[in-house]
């Protein structure tokens, strides 16, 4: 099951496997990560997508982001920046 994650050291919120894509913008951006030890990954479409959340008091919510970057089956956990769901 692939779960959402918040992350505030991310830029911006990370859409992986448990999203939907509901639009692909025409851009892309590439995607550095916070060391040289790794390359950065190229082309990475910006996009808004939508997941369904359910809470540990059992109440569902569909959540959608908007201007992610879109990684769908290659992220297994997205990842949510606390800064962007704001």
């Amino acid at each position: 099951m692939s779960t959402c994650e918040f992350d505030s050291h991310a830029d911006t919120c990370c859409m992986g496997k448990n999203f939907a894509p509901l639009y692909f913008t025409k851009e892309v951006v590439d995607v550095t990560p916070f060391t040289d030890r790794y390359t950065a990954l190229r082309d990475v479409p910006i996009a808004g997508g939508a997941t369904h959340v359910q809470l540990s008091d059992g109440s569902e919510y569909i959540l959608e982001i908007h201007q992610g970057l879109w990684f769908g089956d290659q992220l297994e956990s997205s990842l949510l920046n606390p800064y962007q769901l704001r």
